[in-house]
């Protein structure tokens, strides 16, 4: 600050050396002097020629003058003294010639000459004279000094009261703030001055001559032509110096104006000095502001990215888990049903089991039967008894044959479905597998999509981080030119003829730059505020995404220890099923081969069936003779035909109507044999029921599962959906956000047009103001 106050006084000094020059003003001994010597150059010059004049018209005038001038010579002379001042006013002839010696219109008039005003008011013209004195002594001290910056009023005495002076044909009225006219006129003259002994001692040698001489009219004449002479001279020089104490008066008057004026101009340069630190202050803080907005903006845009790419991400990967906890689900439920049919196997692998051994059992039967039918055949004693055994044999192949033949087909119908439905199972598996497959792709391409994305994004940061180094780049230079063009502004120089008209516009502009001023600071404070608060949220976010990468990490460990896990069971599964596919090809291989062993006993009951009718021929033929032994039926036949009857209902159905009298007869060991096939028959119908409302279960569980795999498909495809107008609207959001941060750039643009505009005035008035 020191330095701009020695740098304004600098300036106000050079301003006032310039108006000096411009109006010809010097110091008053210098002004003195050369007042001085014109004066008495020009007094030189009116005598020289007065004396000519008076030479020439001396003779003429003598004899007319000689009565007038004696009183008026001897006051004269006795009035002037080499202390008097000389008094600056014309000459009276009518005043000087007619002594009126009691007639004082004002005592204190400094024009008045007459000889009996001191003897009237002596002590009036005494003090009249020392106030004068007083007055030109004050008024010396008190002349303003062009160096100083303050303007001078004059020193006025208040004693002083305003003076009226009427004598004979002047008047003239003289203010009492008029010092510069009272200093100009002198004291009036003493009795003590006009009297003979106060005569300087040469006049008075002269007048003592002329008295010795005879009054020469001669020297009388050229006295009083030197009087006239000098009369005139003191005319010349009152007016010369009323001329001078007029362009003084103004001169100091505009003086007082022009240090008025430099005083304003000083402070105006003051204020225009703090104006521009405080420009310089508020583009150093917009650039500031600038640079933060900037780095806060790219900082928003990188952690909003961010935290879109952290949504996207966490929607994958809840997705994922989602995927996993129903694929979980669903390898459960597929672990339930396996272990379901493996108990089911197990129980299929038992009743063949027990079929077998059935079946075994019958064969051995069989070999039974044919060894007692030999037997029987060996003993054809016993014909009634064997007759009776082969009837009721017959009747019981029958039954078996029939049984065996709707078992044959029941058990290939059963196979049928069963394989049916096995290969319905295989295909309904491979159907899973190309669904889990398809869905495998599906997630891959999501991925690849998000992948994509990503990308996508990695590329719009690059365009955009490449588009702010470019507007870097561009506003640098431009920052740099508006430096240049404010430096070129200061060092530019302008007139200062327009000052007074651009003052009001420099308030005019000086209230603007406050109401901007205003909007700008109440704008920075938003700004400061909305930067805080983003601040804040950055903060939070941060915090939030810490959060989100240790639940994420801690999710993915458990999704890779789940998945390891599930590939383990898909493995030992896949192995299981293939083991079950193993056994299940074994027994229908064993199955098969049943079939075929069955197939082979088909001709051995075809010939058992060629004997029975034979004996069945036989039978008849001796039926005739012997048919009352054969309706008394035996006691043990009777028994065994009652525990036939109770053990099962299906042998009255397979009865022969035309052979009633051979329904009581029964052997007791095809009876159990058939008893025990009739209830292993209904073992296996009630299983392949079983199995086939197992089937029915399982379908439609797979057609919920199917529905429920659709539903999940369709929720994905929402999901994306979703997920993509996310996307969109966050592209949007991304969009309107560069568009405000674009808007907030140009309105720092205009705000620094605005300030350099003021810069520009105010370095324009600067320049006026300095050359002045």
């Amino acid at each position: 600050m020191s330095f701009l106050a020695d740098y304004a006084k600098s300036a106000i000094i050079q301003a006032q050396k310039r108006i000096d020059t411009v109006l010809d003003i010097r110091p008053e001994e210098e002004a003195e002097e050369e007042e001085e010597e014109n004066v008495l150059q020009n007094d030189d010059n009116v005598a020289e020629q007065e004396e000519n004049s008076h030479v020439e018209h001396g003779s003429s005038k003598v004899g007319e003058e000689e009565a007038k001038s004696e009183k008026h010579d001897a006051w004269q002379l006795e009035g002037t003294s080499q202390n008097d001042p000389i008094v600056t006013e014309e000459p009276n002839p009518v005043r000087d010639l007619h002594v009126h010696g009691d007639v004082v219109i004002c005592p204190d008039s400094p024009n008045s000459l007459s000889p009996t005003d001191d003897g009237r008011y002596p002590h009036a013209s005494r003090s009249h004279s020392n106030t004068d004195e007083t007055q030109a002594s004050d008024f010396k001290s008190e002349l303003p000094d062009p160096s100083e910056h303050h303007s001078l009023q004059p020193h006025f005495d208040p004693n002083s009261d305003e003076i009226v002076t009427i004598a004979s044909s002047d008047i003239e009225v003289i203010r009492a703030n008029d010092e510069w006219s009272t200093v100009s006129s002198h004291k009036p003259m003493t009795t003590d001055a006009l009297s003979v002994s106060n005569i300087p001692p040469s006049i008075h040698h002269v007048v003592q001559s002329l008295n010795s001489h005879g009054n020469d009219e001669h020297q009388l004449a050229s006295l009083k032509s030197q009087i006239n002479m000098k009369d005139r001279q003191i005319e010349d020089l009152s007016a010369s110096c009323k001329s001078l104490t007029q362009i003084n008066n103004t001169l100091k008057q505009q003086n007082k104006k022009l240090t008025d004026k430099l005083s304003l101009m000083s402070k105006m340069q003051k204020d225009l000095v703090a104006k521009e630190v405080q420009i310089d202050e508020l583009f150093a803080e917009g650039q500031k502001l600038s640079e933060l907005n900037g780095r806060q903006s790219k900082e928003i845009k990188r952690l909003r990215q961010e935290l879109s790419q952290l949504e996207i991400v966490t929607t994958a990967r809840d997705a994922a888990v989602l995927e996993l906890q129903t694929l979980s689900k669903k390898l459960e439920v597929a672990e339930q049903n396996i272990a379901e049919l493996e108990a089911q196997v197990d129980a299929a692998e038992s009743a063949n089991e027990k079929v077998l051994m059935e079946m075994s059992q019958n064969q051995e039967d069989a070999d039974m039967s044919s060894k007692q039918f030999a037997e029987q055949q060996a003993k054809y004693e016993e014909a009634e008894h064997i007759i009776h055994q082969l009837k009721t044999e017959l009747a019981v192949s029958k039954k078996e044959k029939n049984d065996i033949i709707a078992e044959r087909d029941a058990e290939q119908r059963a196979r049928m479905k069963f394989q049916t439905d096995m290969a319905i199972k295989d295909e309904k598996i491979g159907g899973l597998l190309m669904d889990n497959e398809s869905f495998t792709l599906k997630n891959e391409r999501l991925k690849e999509n998000i992948h994509e994305l990503e990308l996508r994004t990695q590329k719009y940061m690059e365009n955009e981080r490449n588009s702010a180094e470019q507007l870097a780049v561009a506003t640098g230079p431009l920052l740099i030119r508006i430096d240049e063009l404010e430096n070129e502004l200061k060092t530019s120089r302008f007139d200062y003829n327009s000052i007074l008209t651009r003052c009001k516009t420099l308030e005019a502009n000086r209230d603007e730059s406050d109401v901007i001023k205003n909007k700008f600071e109440a704008k920075f404070q938003e700004q400061h505020s909305e930067i805080l608060s983003l601040l804040r949220e950055n903060q939070n976010l941060k915090h939030q995404v810490q959060t989100l990468e240790a639940k994420n990490i801690a999710v993915e460990q458990d999704s890779s220890s789940q998945l390891k896990a599930l590939k383990k069971q898909f493995a030992e599964e896949s192995e299981a099923l293939s083991k079950m596919k193993k056994n299940f090809q074994n027994i229908m291989h064993d199955l098969k081969v049943q079939n075929e062993k069955n197939a082979e006993l088909s001709p051995k009951v075809a010939a058992q069936e060629s004997e029975i009718q034979k004996l069945n021929s036989k039978i008849s033929e001796l039926s005739q003779t012997k048919s009352a032994e054969m309706f008394t039926p035996r006691p043990e036949s009777a028994a065994s035909f009652g525990r036939r009857n109770t053990s099962s209902n299906l042998s009255d159905d397979f009865v022969n109507t035309s052979h009633l009298g051979f329904v009581d007869y029964n052997y007791s060991g095809t009876s159990n044999e058939f008893t025990a096939l009739q209830s292993e028959l209904l073992n296996m119908t009630n299983l392949y029921n079983q199995t086939l409302n197992r089937v029915q279960l399982l379908q439609t569980e797979l057609s919920d599962k199917h529905k429920e795999h659709q539903r999940q498909i369709k929720l994905k495809d929402m999901d994306y959906e979703r997920l993509s107008n996310d996307y969109e609207e966050l592209l949007s959001e991304y969009g309107a956000r560069v568009e405000q941060i674009e808007e907030l750039q140009m309105d720092l643009d205009e705000v620094r047009k605005i300030v350099a505009q003021q810069a520009e005035t105010v370095a324009k008035l600067e320049l006026e103001i300095r050359k002045i």
